[in-house]
């Protein structure tokens, strides 16, 4: 939810033309909140999940803010923490994954770590563990400032896709295929919603002139014709007689 937050104050600040169309939809979802709210479904949700983050705050003896920030943060951590304990070439690639516990041990169960950056150190070693991470994060900043390309240009539509799919291609657990697929699939759909940025260019931009043609072509001579008659171009009558 915070990062579709984050995507529409991106847009109200590279597009502030979009804010009547934002206070639109703004409007339209807190009257659908309010009215989800009022559901049992959405109260139980919400007893439930208080009840979670308040049983890990009185036992981590930490507030819920900062409980919750410490969630947010703690697979970074931990990753970069690891990344200096990890042999050189790794423990091997799969052994962090489900799959990978199953085949070692028989039981489905984490060998490693449960953080994606925690496991690819532990797998690959600090050198090529940290080679991925670093391309994983090279990419993430490539697509943002391609969508916010497009929010230049007027279409929104691949940040907020972008937005959903950012923190998992970041540090989203791919050895776990759902989350793997999620990421690739809504990244692709960020990349493929910008094909309108193309189409609102082509009409935005004046239609190309055609280059002038010349009324009259360079007279051409042969090297034979010059020699006899003279440079193209140069008079060949004078008094009734061709210039020699």
């Amino acid at each position: 939810m915070r990062h579709r937050v984050g995507s529409l104050l991106v847009v109200l600040v590279l597009r502030p033309a979009a804010l009547n169309r934002f206070a639109q939809v703004l409007i339209v979802t807190l009257i659908c909140g309010v009215i989800l709210m009022k559901t049992p479904i959405f109260k139980e949700g919400l007893n439930v999940l208080s009840t979670r983050f308040n049983e890990v705050a009185e036992s981590s003896e930490k507030s819920m803010s900062a409980g919750l920030i410490e969630r947010a943060f703690s697979d970074f951590g931990e990753g970069l923490f690891l990344l200096t304990k990890a042999p050189f070439l790794g423990y091997g690639l799969g052994v962090g994954t489900n799959a990978g516990g199953k085949f070692l041990t028989g039981n489905s169960m984490f060998l490693l770590t449960e953080g994606e950056w925690s496991r690819v150190f532990l797998e690959s070693g600090p050198v090529l563990g940290l080679a991925y991470v670093l391309w994983r994060v090279g990419l993430v900043l490539y697509v943002g400032l391609l969508c916010m390309q497009s929010v230049r240009l007027g279409n929104v539509l691949p940040l907020l896709l972008f937005s959903s799919s950012s923190l998992t291609l970041l540090s989203g657990q791919f050895g776990q295929p759902t989350i793997l697929g999620f990421s690739v699939f809504v990244t692709g759909l960020a990349l493929a919603a910008r094909s309108q940025d193309w189409a609102s260019v082509e009409e935005s931009d004046p239609p190309a002139t055609p280059a002038a043609v010349p009324l009259h072509r360079p007279m051409r001579r042969s090297a034979y014709a010059s020699r006899l008659h003279g440079p193209a171009g140069r008079p060949e009558h004078t008094n009734g007689s061709v210039d020699r």
